[in-house]
């Protein structure tokens, strides 16, 4: 031993702990092996405080020798972070201390097996796999459990390799005479293959599932399928074992984990015939849902109206999984566009145009231009059904829908036909598609539409001037602009819209006066012009606006009009 190293030796039994844990980690550090240096080191963790004792353990970490052995296993018998680390300085010294821990292992108390077991499952190699392995035989039940949960916390740090080897030796343990007769060996056998998630177990899963087995190692056989990573096609033979359980009355131990392992593996087509009679036998709503979605996928016609039969059905869950499975079948448009054409009531039709909602990418302008012309022609004679395919192209292609519907209005304004103008206005009066245009043309067409009844309750309850009101109170000058571009409005309609306005005060009153203004400019020789400049004066000067109002003051003087 060198003169360094023979200092740092010396510091080691220093009476002060800072220099000892410098002098530890500096000889961690270095990879020293010494005997000497070992003694030291090991003697340390008899009797000094926690935070030297870590730095001991580090260092054995760091240089794992078997001889250190010695000294960490009476520190088993410690808790908390001392033991911790003890059990990973043992871990780190691998294969080589196995043969030690066993001798051990033997006379140990049933708490120190516990200890054994969590230091054998953290060294990954196939020696402390068999001694783990071999241990389930003990016969302790509670040992028994206590290897199983730490293996399973161990399997996700295993490599591939080091899984399939463990794999094999459960394999070969749930093979041994002593362990079939024993359900609760086998049953950790069992999960632990589950817990390993490899596929090439689900041979040996699916042998515990015959009912010579009993039922609690039937059941956890079931779980540790839906362990397993089965997906997709080849699965053939898991799903004859398991579909006929689908329809057991228990749910929460078999068919829960039917399903969970069905949903993620291909269905061979024979197993396609019988989800119909499924649906009629089963009580279970799951199994009805997970039947409808498999049905979608055979995407006959056949199948199109069985999943439309189920859009009526009594359980919310069995009505949701149709809804999914049609909102996933493209080839089940056609059909659902014939129940949208002979529905008679609006709820009906609205479940169907919800599923085609989901099919929107097939709704392209030419095929929505045919759907449009029969809202058209249904318009004018069934309402009812005209709503109907309103609301079917509102929810496949709402922009089409809104465009055709406020241009075909604007063209029947010009014609003059009030009435089928607001029915198609009517269409577009809810939600986002009750725009500010939308709702001007609906005020012009209902202006047209009014008795004008001068009176001020007549004036008051007309929905005309409540709409008008609600556009000047969002934005005044737009609804100015359109007042002048809309080429609808005669004198009557302006006069008895600016006569109401012009009664009222601050905005609404300025709106009023500037309605009859342009009224003067528009039809200076109509009957009501007169009648118009009287107001126009009577209503006098606006010289300032409500507190908080979103317009500026502003100032309206009555114009003096030569009578020509």
């Amino acid at each position: 031993m060198n003169t360094v190293l023979k200092k740092l030796t010396k510091l080691v039994e220093s009476d002060e702990d800072e220099i000892k844990c410098s002098a530890i980690r500096v000889l961690g550090a270095l990879g020293i092996k010494e005997r000497l240096v070992l003694k030291s080191l090991g003697e340390r963790l008899a009797s000094d405080p926690e935070p030297v004792k870590l730095a001991v353990l580090d260092a054995f970490i760091r240089t794992p020798q078997p001889q250190a052995l010695n000294y960490l296993l009476p520190i088993l018998k410690l808790e908390g972070n001392v033991r911790r680390r003890a059990i990973h300085a043992i871990g780190a010294l691998g294969p080589k201390a196995i043969t030690s821990l066993e001798k051990e292992f033997r006379s140990a108390t049933l708490q120190e097996k516990r200890l054994f077991v969590d230091i054998f499952s953290a060294i990954h190699s196939k020696s402390a796999v068999d001694f783990l392995v071999a241990s389930l035989l003990e016969g302790d039940l509670e040992l028994l459990k206590y290897i199983c949960f730490a293996l399973r916390n161990q399997i996700e740090k295993m490599s591939k390799s080091e899984k399939l080897y463990l794999m094999r030796k459960v394999n070969q343990f749930l093979n041994l005479s002593s362990v079939k007769k024993n359900d609760e060996m086998t049953t950790s056998g069992i999960l632990l293959l589950g817990y390993i998630g490899e596929p090439q177990a689900k041979a040996t899963m699916l042998k515990f599932l015959d009912k010579k087995h009993s039922f609690y190692v039937r059941r956890n056989a079931l779980y540790a399928l839906t362990r397993l990573q089965l997906k997709g096609a080849g699965n053939d033979t898991v799903v004859e074992k398991v579909f006929p359980l689908l329809n057991d009355s228990d749910y929460p131990n078999v068919v829960r984990n039917v399903l969970s392992i069905l949903d993620v593996i291909s269905l061979p087509k024979r197993f396609y015939k019988q989800l119909p009679k499924l649906l009629q036998v089963t009580s279970h709503s799951t199994v009805k849902r997970f039947a409808l979605k498999r049905l979608a996928e055979s995407k006959s016609k056949e199948t199109i109206k069985l999943l439309i039969s189920h859009l009526d059905s009594n359980d919310p869950m069995v009505r949701d999984a149709a809804v999914e499975a049609l909102g996933e079948f493209r080839g089940a448009i056609p059909e659902l566009l014939k129940k949208v054409d002979t529905a008679t009531e609006l709820d009906r039709a609205e479940k169907i145009t919800l599923i085609l909602r989901k099919h929107r990418d097939y709704f392209k302008k030419e095929k929505c231009r045919v759907l449009y012309r029969k809202f058209e022609k249904l318009i004018k004679t069934d309402a009812m059904r005209a709503k109907v395919y309103a609301l079917l192209l509102k929810h496949v292609n709402p922009d089409f829908f809104y465009a055709e519907v406020l241009k075909k209005a604007k063209q029947l304004k010009r014609k003059k036909k009030w009435a089928l103008a607001k029915e198609h206005l009517d269409q577009l009066a809810t939600g986002l598609f009750y725009t500010d245009e939308v709702r001007y043309e609906m005020a012009s067409v209902l202006l047209n539409l009014s008795k004008k009844d001068m009176g001020v309750q007549g004036r008051t309850n007309d929905p005309a001037v409540q709409l008008f009101s609600v556009l000047a109170r969002v934005n005044f000058s737009n609804v100015i602009a359109m007042i002048k571009k809309d080429r609808t409005l005669d004198a009557n309609s302006l006069y008895y819209l600016g006569f109401h306005f012009a009664e009222k005060m601050f905005e609404q009153k300025a709106f009023g006066i500037e309605v009859l203004k342009y009224l003067l400019k528009r039809f200076p020789r109509s009957k009501v012009a007169s009648a118009t400049r009287k107001k126009i004066k009577l209503a006098g000067v606006v010289t300032t606006t409500k507190p908080g109002s979103l317009f500026s003051p502003s100032e309206i003087q009555p114009r003096a009009t030569a009578r020509k």
